[in-house]
C-alpha cells in the first residue's frame, strides 16, 4: 500500500521555499505517496491533507487531495497526521460534519484513528474498546469488521450528536473537533482496567467526564446529563447490532442529521404519564412490555404526554414495527415521516404535514413480501392529539396502502389488520423530548422501513406483544 522512493529535489526545494522542510528527513527516503480510504461508512467527496503543522487546518503548500467513490485517497509526499474532512458517507447519502484524523501513512481515517492522533495509544485504545489485541485500528477497514465498525460508529454517535448539540445552528465542525479531543484525554488518563465499551454499551462516567470538558459552561449539569443518556442510548444501537448490513440499516437512521437532542432535555420536556403505554384499552407499564404482554387486540397504541416546562416542539416522524417470533417470521414496519406539533398554554397540538408520506413494508410468513411508499391522502388520521395524548392507529396506515395494492399483495397487508400471535414490538418518534416520568431517559429506538426511505430515530418503546385471537 505505501512506496517508498528518493523525494524529487525540485519537490523538496518547493516545500523548503514554503517553510515545509520538516515533512522530510535529512535528505533520506520517504514515503512517495501514502493511499488510504475516509470511512464512517466510506466518504465521498471529502477532502483528505497532510498536517504538516499539526493545527488540524488546511494550510497553502500542504498536500492535499479528494476521496474518489469509493472513499479512496492518495497524499503524496506525507510523514505527517492525515486530517479529513467535508464529503458524504456512500452509505447513508448524508454529509460528513465532522473532522477525522489518522496518524502518518495509515491505511483509514476513522473516528477511532482520530482519538489515537489526539494521543491515545493504539493498544491502550483497543483494550478500552473490547477488541482483540494486536487490532490495528489504522490498517482495518471497518467496513468489512463487525467489532471494529460497532465501535467506530458508535464513538462517531456521540462525537457527532454532542457536537450538533452543543453548536446548535453554528457550524458543527469545530465543535466536533473539541468533543473528540476532551473523549481522547479522557480516554487516555483513564485508570487501567477502564473499558469504553461492555456489555452494557458505552461507559457513561467518561463520556460525561469528556462531555464536561466540551461543553464548558454552555449547557448545565442537568440538561448534559439528559443529552447523554439520549446520546448513550443511540450509541448503543450500534453495539448491539449483529450484522454489517444492521449496521447500515442504523446509520442510515441515526446519522440523520434531522434527528437533533433538545439541548434543554433535562428541564423542559414530556414525561410519559406512569410509565406507561395505552394499547387499545388496555395500559401496560414499560417494565410490563419488557417482561411481555399478552393482548385481546391490538389495533391502536396511545402515549399520554405531561408537560414539564416548555418543550421544544415541530416536525417529527412516527414509526411502529411488529416482527413476529417464534419462527413464523412475519414482519411489518410502518412510517409516517412528516408530522407538525404545536405547544400553547400546556396542550400539545398536531397536523400531519400536507406532503407527508407513509412507507410500508409487509411480509408474510412464506416469504412474500410487499412494499409501499406514497402520500397519505384523505384516510382517517394514523396519528392524532386529544389531551396531550398521542394516538397511533397502525390499522389506518395499512388500509392507506391497500389502497393502491395488487390483488397479489393484498392478502399479505390484510392479515395484519386483525393481527395475532406474538411480536417484538418497537416504537419511536423523532424530534420529540418524550421521558420517563421522573425525567430519564426513554428507551432510543430506530424504526427502518425495508426498500423504502422510511426511517426513524428516537424516543420510543421495544417489548414483547402476545394478541390472542378473537
Amino acid at each position: 500500500m505505501f512506496i517508498c522512493k528518493k523525494a524529487p529535489l525540485a519537490a523538496a526545494a518547493a516545500l523548503v521555499v514554503v517553510g515545509l522542510a520538516g515533512c522530510f528527513g535529512g535528505g533520506g527516503d520517504g514515503p512517495a505517496h501514502t493511499e488510504g480510504w475516509m470511512v464512517d461508512g466510506y466518504v465521498e467527496g471529502g477532502t483528505v491533507f497532510c498536517d504538516l503543522d499539526k493545527d488540524g487546518v488546511l494550510d497553502s503548500g500542504e498536500p492535499s487531495t479528494t476521496t474518489d467513490a469509493n472513499g479512496k485517497f492518495a497524499v503524496h509526499y506525507c510523514e505527517a497526521p492525515l486530517v479529513g474532512f467535508g464529503g458524504k458517507n456512500t452509505d447513508t447519502g448524508f454529509d460528513f460534519t465532522g473532522v477525522m484524523k489518522a496518524p502518518a501513512q495509515s491505511q483509514y481515517l476513522t473516528p477511532l484513528t482520530t482519538l489515537i492522533v489526539e494521543g491515545v495509544k493504539e493498544e491502550t485504545l483497543v483494550a478500552l474498546l473490547g477488541l482483540p489485541p494486536g487490532t490495528k485500528l489504522t490498517a482495518t477497514d471497518p467496513t468489512t469488521n463487525l467489532a471494529v465498525y460497532t465501535a467506530t460508529l458508535a464513538v462517531q454517535q456521540y462525537i457527532a450528536q454532542l457536537a450538533a448539540t452543543l453548536a446548535g445552528d453554528a457550524d458543527p465542525q469545530a465543535f466536533y473537533a473539541k468533543v473528540a479531543l476532551s473523549l481522547a484525554t479522557v480516554l487516555k488518563n483513564a485508570p487501567a482496567g477502564t473499558t469504553l465499551i461492555s456489555a452494557s454499551g458505552l461507559n457513561s462516567t467518561l463520556l460525561e467526564e469528556a462531555a464536561k470538558s466540551a461543553a464548558g459552561s454552555a449547557i448545565d449539569l442537568a440538561n448534559l446529563k439528559a443529552v447523554l443518556a439520549d446520546i448513550k442510548g443511540q450509541a448503543d444501537q450500534f453495539l448491539r447490532a449483529a450484522s454489517l448490513d444492521a449496521l447500515t440499516t442504523l446509520s442510515k437512521a441515526l446519522q440523520d442529521p434531522a434527528v437533533k437532542i433538545d439541548p434543554a432535555a433535562g428541564t423542559k420536556f414530556f414525561a410519559l404519564q406512569d410509565d406507561s403505554i395505552q394499547f387499545g384499552a388496555e395500559s401496560k407499564t414499560l417494565a410490563e412490555l419488557g417482561s411481555g404482554i399478552t393482548l385481546s387486540n391490538f389495533d391502536k397504541i396511545s402515549l399520554k404526554a405531561v408537560v414539564t416546562g416548555a418543550p421544544t416542539v415541530g416536525t417529527s416522524a412516527v414509526g411502529l414495527s411488529l416482527v413476529e417470533q417464534g419462527g413464523q417470521n412475519r414482519a411489518l414496519q410502518v412510517v409516517l415521516d412528516k408530522v407538525n406539533f404545536t405547544l400553547s398554554a400546556g396542550q400539545l397540538a398536531m397536523t400531519v404535514a400536507s406532503d407527508a408520506n407513509i412507507h410500508l413494508h409487509g411480509k408474510k410468513a412464506n416469504g412474500g413480501t410487499v412494499s409501499y411508499t406514497g402520500p397519505l391522502g384523505t384516510i382517517q388520521k394514523p396519528v392524532t392529539v386529544t389531551d396531550n395524548t398521542l394516538t397511533l392507529d397502525y390499522s389506518a396506515m395499512v388500509k392507506k396502502a391497500l389502497e393502491t395494492a395488487t390483488d397479489e399483495n393484498k392478502p399479505t397487508l390484510e392479515s395484519y389488520l386483525n393481527v395475532t400471535g406474538t411480536f417484538q414490538v418497537t416504537a419511536a418518534i423523532s424530534n420529540f423530548n418524550l421521558r420517563k416520568a421522573d425525567g430519564g431517559a426513554l428507551a432510543q429506538t430506530v424504526v427502518s422501513v425495508p426498500n423504502t426511505t422510511g426511517n426513524v430515530a428516537g424516543a420510543g418503546f421495544t417489548g414483547k406483544v402476545t394478541v390472542l385471537a378473537n
